[in-house]
């Protein structure tokens, strides 16, 4: 969701203002930098959420599946 309000955010920010090379390389370094912070917070943790339910018992994985939902 961030991203895409990034991307809103700055089309309304630039408005109607004059597009030089100064602009564009801030607006891109914008996205990258949200990009980059979306990466490094949903990357990776698909291995440990798939070893501690297997690990868990029966009645254990419901309550673990049931609370990453939250």
């Amino acid at each position: 969701m961030a991203l895409g309000e990034s991307v809103v955010a700055i089309g309304i920010g630039l408005g109607n203002a004059r597009l030089d090379l100064g602009l564009v390389a801030a607006a891109v370094l914008g996205l990258a930098l949200v990009a980059g912070l979306w990466w490094s917070y949903f990357a990776g943790d698909e291995q440990g959420a798939e070893h501690a339910l297997s690990t868990a018992s029966v009645d254990r994985r419901w309550r673990l599946a049931n609370n990453a939902c939250f």
